[in-house]
Order: structure tokens, then sequence, then C-alpha cells
């Protein structure tokens, strides 16, 4: 009796997609991608890959869903962590959000693109909704953490009209993706000798005067960052394992 042939769900297939795409993107670039060389890489009929994704866009906002997903996981191991408190969590979701990003190179610039409106405006309303709900269910895990920094360190609104968990989720959310882009730009790459442990000295130093700058009742010091950092990574690399 001959074996039959165990057919890709349609799940599995999504996946493999993305995984080409992710390939040929940190390679060409995502506006160089073709369709045509996806479905090839991906090894499956260029039919198939539309009835997956039916556009460019859908695809693009496919893959910024994938990695979402991918942040939403390693951001609750983080906050899972017992022996951090939710200063530490702060400060090691922006850690991880930034290695996960310079260990898949390519997440930036899907993410980046993927935040124009005019590609949700051509993308489905499918994609487009789970991804409201995912970058949804993110926005309250840091919301939540963030809270509770506030609260552990009775800090006062800065504002009439921002509160002060709402200034540091943008600062400290911004200040991690000002990170990745500084050690991607040409500027530190022409830098003789830069190295990776140059780029996490400058990220914990960063870090670290920001965390200064909260008045909160105990900083966290670069060499602290640095201890956040190590961990961070191990996670980081189970996620992409």
């Amino acid at each position: 009796m001959k074996d039959l042939l165990i057919k890709p769900t349609r799940e599995e297939r999504e996946i493999a997609i993305i995984e080409a795409a992710g390939q040929l993107v940190e390679k060409n670039g995502f506006v160089n991608l073709k369709m045509s060389d996806l479905a090839h890489s991906a090894s499956m009929s260029i039919g198939t890959l539309y009835s997956h994704f039916p556009s460019k866009e859908d695809l693009l906002l496919g893959i910024h869903l994938h990695n979402l997903v991918l942040k939403e996981k390693l951001f609750s191991e983080v906050l899972n962590m017992p022996k951090w408190n939710p200063l530490q969590r702060l400060v090691a979701m922006v850690l991880a959000n930034w290695d996960l990003d310079r260990k898949r190179c390519e997440l930036s610039e899907i993410d980046a693109l993927a935040m124009f409106p005019s590609i949700w405006q051509k993308a489905s309303a499918g994609v487009t909704g789970r991804l409201e709900e995912v970058s949804r269910r993110i926005g309250d895990m840091i919301k939540a953490n963030v809270d509770q920094v506030v609260s552990e360190n009775k800090l006062k609104l800065i504002s009439n009209e921002l509160p002060m968990n709402v200034t540091i989720r943008a600062t400290f959310w911004g200040t991690g993706l000002g990170l990745h882009h500084v050690f991607r730009s040409f500027c530190l790459k022409k830098i003789e000798g830069t190295t990776t442990a140059m780029e996490e000295s400058i990220a914990a130093e960063a870090l670290s005067i920001l965390v200064h700058g909260l008045g909160v009742k105990n900083p966290i010091q670069s060499d602290e960052v640095k201890d956040l950092l190590n961990t961070v990574q191990t996670l980081t690399r189970k996620s992409l394992a």
C-alpha cells in the first residue's frame, strides 16, 4: 500500500510563504519583491500564492502580522519573568523589540512600510482586522505594565492633557525604534571597528539615561540593562529557533 502524501495545511502554506518572503526581502528589499519569484521560492503555484495573499499589500501586512504575533509571544515571556519588577520588564520589552529586529533585519523594513495608510486602504479587511486585534493586545500589555511603573513610583502627571503613562509608552517605544535605526544607519556603519558589544553598550547607556529622566525611585544602571539584555537575547534566540 502506497504511503499517502500529507498535504500541508493552509496555515503551514502561509508560514512557508512568509518565511520565503522574509528571505527575499532581506536580500533585495520588499519594493523589489516579485510575486512570481516568491511563488517559486515557496515551491507553489502563483495561483496558490494569490489564494493566500490576493495582493502585495496583503502580503506586506501578512508578514507584519506574523512579526507582531512573534513579538507578542516574546513580550509575554518578558512579562512573566518573576524576578523582574515592572520597570525592568518595561526596559526588557524595549530591548526585546530591538534585539528581535536586529536579528531579523527584514522585520524593520516590513514594519515601517506597514504603517503607511495607503497600504491598509488597499489590503483586505481580513488581514487588517487581525492586525488591529493583535496590535490592541500588545498595546494593552504595554499599557498595563507602564501603569504599574507609574503606580509603584508615584509618578506625577507632566501636563494637564497627557498622563505620564502615555508619555512613557511613547518615549520608550520611540527610543527602542530609534536605537534600531541608529545601529543600522550609515553613520554608525562608517565607524571603523564597530562591534556588537559597542552597539549593546550604547543601548544600555541610552536606556539607563532615559530611566533616570523618569524620576523613578530606583533607576536602572547601564550594567543592569546589560544583564537584562543577556536574558532577553536568550528569549529572542528561542523565539526564532
